[in-house]
């Protein structure tokens, strides 16, 4: 997948689109934010070893928060200055991953 599609900043209208097939997911500022709770830590870290290897094959790395069992993760690509495509195919990877280790969702705090 590395560098399949080109980089294209995505306007409001596009992300909002985008967001209807990752309800989970959400625009904060100028990146896309989720927060996961897992049923424990073991889970929580499998799942962000899972999206390390997601990153590579992207050649797209984003900000990853573990905090025992939950996981907060902010996207956006900064060579461009915003949301791309780039992002949403990451995001969309890492949720068919997180199905695999999570329990429940939660916004953590």
């Amino acid at each position: 997948m590395k560098n399949s599609r080109l980089s294209l900043i995505l306007d409001d209208a596009a992300i909002i689109a985008a967001l209807t097939a990752l309800p989970e997911w959400q625009k904060a500022d100028s990146h896309l934010e989720r927060h996961i709770k897992f049923q424990n830590f073991r889970n929580a870290f499998a799942f962000v070893t899972e999206c390390a290897l997601i990153s590579e094959k992207f050649d797209h790395h984003p900000s990853i928060t573990l905090s025992y069992n939950q996981v907060t993760i902010r996207l956006t690509s900064f060579d461009v200055g915003g949301i791309t495509t780039r992002d949403v195919d990451w995001a969309e990877a890492a949720e068919k991953c997180a199905a695999k280790y999570k329990s429940s969702d939660s916004t953590a705090s």
